[in-house]
């Protein structure tokens, strides 16, 4: 067998094999999102312009998110077959957080972010507000708020209160009320 048969054999032989592994694994751009009961499906347009429908998208247990148009996406054809394909992962270059080494971030298309820093300091931020919707909220350290504070039950402290201003009790100035006992009035406390 000459050298050029064995080539044409062996490519002949190959060339299938090597188009199912081409196929594989790709990347594609999300062009849309629609759900089946609790089961994400995806469409996506891949770099070679082929079209895929209702693919579905696997996402790491308690994690979910439902991406933009426009969106990245990794493609994985199990057996280099595309008709049985699934979404891996969605990434969006236009919303992505840059964060230093060793930090993590999970993050929304408003900005709104919880940063995890290396330092082991915490970032949440939020555009609108923040909801903890828990029967008990427990704090261990110091908290420190620079907005006013709106409290619609009771507060309860054990330990002492420090207040570098007045206070408003039922409608009175801590500072400056008066005591009517009798004639005259007692004077504001001191």
């Amino acid at each position: 067998m000459s050298k050029d048969a064995l080539i044409r054999l062996i490519t002949g032989f190959t060339l299938p094999l090597s188009s199912r592994i081409k196929t594989l694994l790709r990347r594609a751009l999300l062009t849309r999102v629609k759900y089946a009961g609790n089961v994400r499906l995806i469409q996506v347009k891949s770099v070679a312009g082929q079209a895929l429908d209702d693919i579905e998208h696997i996402e790491p247990f308690g994690f979910t998110s439902h991406p933009k148009a426009g969106a990245e996406a990794l493609v994985l054809a199990f057996g280099g077959n595309t008709s049985h394909s699934v979404v891996l992962m969605v990434g969006d270059r236009r919303y992505r957080m840059v964060i230093d080494e060793g930090d993590v971030a999970i993050y929304n298309t408003n900005g709104d972010h919880l940063h995890l820093k290396a330092s082991g300091e915490a970032i949440l931020k939020s555009s609108t507000k923040v909801t903890v919707d828990s029967p008990v909220v427990d704090m261990t350290g110091a908290l420190n708020v620079t907005g006013p504070v709106a409290m619609a039950s009771t507060l309860a402290v054990s330990g002492q209160s420090t207040l570098t201003g007045d206070a408003t009790i039922a409608g009175k100035s801590f500072i400056d009320h008066k005591h009517a006992h009798g004639s005259p009035n007692t004077s504001t406390p001191i």
